[in-house]
């Protein structure tokens, strides 16, 4: 089931972009850098979705997505060790709609951000909204 306060949504970046999902705010708290929280696997998973991409033709290319965390409550950013990362390859007719799903590994030091890099050539995918959730078991 999904939680509606754990939400990051953005668009897709243009072609030969990179940066974070949904901007600067685009951050998503599960509250793991409080005293107490446990470093055990927890009950629930990350779910990234998208919608159709029809313009995303070439199987040569990959929007990527890198999942970051924050040791300093969110100030700044660095790639989750050990990096959890989701690509949307390509497709000749374009990409169907659909959604990945990730556990969230021991360790995480603090809120979550997401960065997306999307390479040259891909067609313009700019008005895809695409959602980081939090779902409970």
């Amino acid at each position: 089931m999904k939680d509606a306060a754990l939400q990051i949504e953005g668009a897709l970046l243009a072609a030969g972009s990179a940066g974070q999902l949904g901007g600067p705010g685009g951050v998503l708290d599960l509250n793991v850098d409080q005293p107490g929280f446990s470093t055990n696997w927890r009950e629930g998973f990350l779910q990234l979705t998208w919608p159709a991409l029809p313009n995303h033709k070439n199987p040569a290319l990959s929007i990527t997505f890198t999942l970051y965390d924050s040791a300093d409550y969110g100030s700044s950013f660095q790639p989750i060790v050990p990096q959890l990362q989701f690509s949307i390859a390509g497709a000749a007719n374009g990409v169907a709609a659909g959604f990945e799903n990730c556990p969230v590994p021991p360790g995480l030091r603090g809120p979550l951000a997401v960065f997306v890099s999307v390479p040259p050539g891909v067609g313009d995918c700019t008005a895809a909204i695409v959602d980081l959730n939090w779902m409970n078991e």
